[in-house]
């Protein structure tokens, strides 16, 4: 146990000195201001357009749907997880990955030096936390309240939204960054290659 306890002491000093502390100190800023507007939305939404005795089960009574013709809003308490994980695996599984992935995000967008690969995890946490503190406070209900009416697949809330578009920003992010470089080593190779001949079929 020591020396684990050695190699995880040195692994953390590692990685915190490749992290100015000024950039985890904004880094903390940003995480605490822009996860909690992210959560005000997630919850306020929840909580502000219906009542929380509105919500339940079954399909709602039609005088509370709002139908805007391009959104719509209507109180449902979903019992599970939209991916159906929950049916597999069970909540306490569900519960501790949420955890487990919450500690993650935060440690992972506090020592990140890019904001806008950090924010979309920032996103993914919302998301998390949201439907997460759903769970705990409704006996594992999660409280959905959009639906689309012209395309009516099912209700979801903001958090679910979040949970979507977070790892998608972040696989653009990456893909970007891996991919620019590449293809801008490739171009000026090109370029280099095509100014060559060009100089040899002036010679000749």
């Amino acid at each position: 146990m020591k020396i684990s306890s050695v190699k995880i002491k040195n692994f953390v000093k590692t990685i915190l000195t490749r992290v100015p502390k000024k950039r985890i100190l904004y880094n903390a800023i940003f995480l605490f201001v822009f996860l909690l507007i992210l959560l005000l939305i997630d919850q306020l939404t929840k909580n502000l357009i219906f009542k929380h005795e509105d919500f339940n089960e079954y399909a709602p009574d039609e005088k509370l749907v709002i139908n805007h013709g391009w959104i719509g809003f209507r109180p449902l308490l979903h019992r599970g997880v939209t991916s159906g994980l929950a049916k597999v695996f069970g909540f306490t599984i569900i519960h501790i990955f949420s955890f487990l992935l919450l500690f993650i995000l935060i440690i992972s967008v506090l020592l990140s030096k890019n904001y806008f690969f950090a924010a979309f995890m920032i996103i993914l946490l919302a998301g998390n936390i949201g439907n997460e503190l759903d769970r705990l406070l409704y006996q594992n209900g999660v409280k959905d309240i959009i639906f689309i009416p012209y395309r009516d697949k099912g209700t979801f809330n903001f958090a679910d939204i979040f949970i979507i578009s977070g790892p998608i920003g972040m696989v653009v992010i990456m893909v970007f960054e891996i991919g620019w470089p590449t293809v801008n080593k490739w171009y000026k190779n090109q370029k280099h290659k095509t100014s060559i001949n060009e100089e040899n079929n002036n010679q000749n």
